[in-house]
């Protein structure tokens, strides 16, 4: 059998001494539990809220491959984070991967995310993939909404009418859309 003495290994210049009792192969094993041990023992895994902040940064910085990776670190710990699936669509809409992009901002949606910015995200995907009949079928505005949103709404169904080659219905919902907010 072969002993280690610990005070030994764990002291500088960091040797221990082996008594020769055993085979090579129970102090190979022995040796490798201890720096597993030791490894398991000082790992941080950070929180959903550390990797929430990571990913604000990558996003201002342009990173967002590794927002997304962030994102989805935050979104294991934390499945139903509006914020998290919010923040993981908008990153997928700047890389362009729209049909992931509606996916997540709908579970953001799902999850509490602020009704007026998750129609306006979707109402952006909606747009970018050119499905303008979706605009008109999921974006409408609420007369409980501040005037500015009403018009971004009313305004974006006007170019979804473009978009379907209805011009006279797109210009009367443009013109609707000054009228509720002539200052947008």
């Amino acid at each position: 059998m072969i002993t280690i003495s610990l005070v030994n290994l764990l002291t500088p210049p960091y040797h221990f001494t082996l008594m020769k009792t055993t085979s090579s192969k129970s102090v190979s094993w022995t040796l490798r539990l201890i720096c597993f041990a030791a490894l398991t023992a000082c790992h941080h895994t950070p929180s959903s809220q550390e990797y929430l902040e990571t990913a604000k940064h990558d996003l201002a910085n342009g990173k967002e491959a590794s927002a997304i990776i962030q994102l989805k670190n935050a979104l294991q710990q934390d499945p139903g984070n509006a914020v998290a699936h919010d923040l993981l669509g908008q990153a997928y809409l700047r890389s362009g991967d729209l049909a992931i992009a509606e996916d997540e901002l709908q579970k953001a949606m799902l999850s509490g995310l602020d009704p007026v910015k998750g129609m306006r995200q979707m109402g952006q995907v909606f747009y970018l993939r050119e499905e303008f009949q979706k605009i008109l079928d999921n974006i409408k505005p609420d007369p409980k909404m501040k005037p500015s949103d009403q018009a971004h709404f009313i305004a974006l169904r006007g170019e979804a009418y473009l978009g379907l080659y209805q011009t006279e219905t797109a210009r009367l919902t443009l013109d609707e859309a000054k009228k509720t907010s002539p200052t947008s």
